[in-house]
């Protein structure tokens, strides 16, 4: 069985702008510095979901694909500040969510931290976890 690991998931920061990245990164950093003095463990993983960027409506192609371009910049550098917080790099994957079944990709490197199963040659793992209801 793996060790306790913890996730934080951060999701939809299609809003982040070149002028509050600054500030989220001193949030984080705030965050880490709690962790440390209360002796809380870093998360394990950290997760990024739902929308990267907001996308354009400029009608003219050359304009929209430099806001797009200047959009995927500034998150990146928003995302690439986060490997600090585990001291990792990030794993690009595309979560695949269907009626009854949630596909993750899991790279090998990561196995060591999942309890892996075989099902008909597949690796699975199953997550516990409390839907909220409205």
């Amino acid at each position: 069985m793996a060790s306790n690991i913890t996730i934080l998931h951060i999701s939809d920061i299609h809003r982040i702008t070149e002028a509050n990245v600054d500030c989220l990164r001193a949030s984080f950093n705030v965050e880490k510095e709690y962790y440390r003095a209360n002796n809380i463990p870093m998360p394990s993983f950290i997760v990024v979901s739902g929308d990267i960027i907001q996308g354009s409506r400029e009608t003219e192609p050359q304009k929209a694909q430099e806001e797009i371009r200047s959009q995927y910049d500034v998150a990146g550098r928003f995302l690439a500040g986060l490997c600090d917080m585990t001291g990792g790099h990030p794993i690009i994957t595309t979560t695949i969510i269907t009626k009854n079944s949630i596909f993750v990709p899991v790279i090998p490197e990561m196995y060591q931290y999942f309890d892996l199963a075989q099902n008909e040659g597949k690796l699975e793992f199953y997550v516990r976890f409390d839907p909220l209801t409205a």
